[in-house]
């Protein structure tokens, strides 16, 4: 089995036929430590909804979808009999198709006639007769395998919301407190702090704040002569508003693994801006689960909660 490096667990729904609950509860239960695996029984699908919105926001909940196929129902097709899967099973194959193709996995019995245009799908076939290793020990492995190469896999969608999300939430916590500017972070902070300046109702200025990441290491310090030019942005727009009682900065990145990095920014421009008025507070769009005591502290806003460490890579989906 592939070494795994991270301590998150990816989050995957599994999908079966009412009749094959105990197989779809025999995966779920062996797959414990690879992946935090949910069952569509589950309030996957609401009471009063229709079916089709519960797959709506997909992708921003899970990162992988299992369907499990099975002979359930017989068909006669070209003059020949077939056991198929029901076919709100083939219903949720497809619309699961919002995940990238390669974290649709078909899991499908030996003795069932599947469509042909799953062939992009990777497919692991299962039998009544496997041992628990063998009914699952594929699965596992295809599972850490993606998720080590992919890292947390985001979303647009994903991404957008948790901005909306971050965005509503300042507004109810400043109640009438704005930004005179906002510093994005680069290598992820630039489009979350350019977004919130333009939802905020005080248009203001976005600065992108550069980092040395020559020792291959990430983030090693704003210590750079490129930053000099956003600090004299900063003051020149703080001699703007002299007026004011206070200048209040946002420092914005998307993500806090650690929560090193925003720290570090924050550190920097209180460094540099050394006017007793000015205030700063930082805000990211995903925040580590296992940050949620620097809630508060270092980090005054989030959007979302992800469960991943300072090991983990984060790419968004094609």
């Amino acid at each position: 089995m592939t070494t795994r490096r991270k301590t998150f667990l990816p989050k995957t729904i599994v999908f079966s036929s009412s009749e094959r609950s105990k197989v779809r509860d025999r995966l779920i239960r062996l797959l414990r430590g690879v992946c935090t695996a949910k069952s569509w029984d589950k309030d996957f699908f609401l009471i009063s909804q229709a079916s089709y919105t519960a797959f709506q926001h997909l992708s921003e909940k899970y990162d992988f979808a299992i369907v499990i196929l099975s002979p359930d129902d017989m068909v006669k097709c070209r003059g020949k009999k077939y056991m198929q899967p029901r076919d709100n099973l083939l219903f949720e194959l497809g619309v699961s198709f919002q995940l990238p193709s390669k974290r649709i996995i078909v899991f499908s019995h030996e003795n069932c006639k599947i469509p042909g245009d799953v062939d992009g799908f990777q497919r692991i076939v299962w039998t009544d007769n496997m041992s628990d290793v063998e009914f699952s020990a594929e699965i596992k492995n295809y599972i850490e395998k993606i998720t080590l190469d992919d890292g947390l896999l985001l979303t647009w969608s994903e991404c957008m919301s948790s901005i909306k999300k971050l965005h509503e939430k300042m507004k109810v916590s400043n109640k009438g407190y704005h930004y005179h500017a906002i510093v994005g972070i680069e290598g992820g902070g630039g489009i979350p702090a350019d977004l919130l300046a333009r939802e905020g109702a005080h248009r203001c200025p976005v600065f992108m704040l550069n980092a040395d990441r020559s020792g291959g290491k990430g983030l090693e310090t704003f210590e750079i002569p490129l930053n000099e030019h956003v600090l004299a942005g900063i003051r020149h727009d703080y001699q703007n508003h002299q007026q004011d009682q206070f200048y209040n900065i946002l420092v914005v990145d998307n993500v806090a693994r650690s929560g090193e990095n925003i720290s570090k920014a924050k550190d920097y421009l209180k460094d540099h801006l050394q006017e007793e008025n000015i205030n700063i507070k930082a805000a990211v769009v995903f925040l580590n689960s296992a940050l949620k005591d620097l809630y508060g502290e270092k980090i005054d806003f989030y959007g979302s909660i992800k469960n991943f460490d300072s090991k983990t890579s984060l790419k968004l989906a094609d």
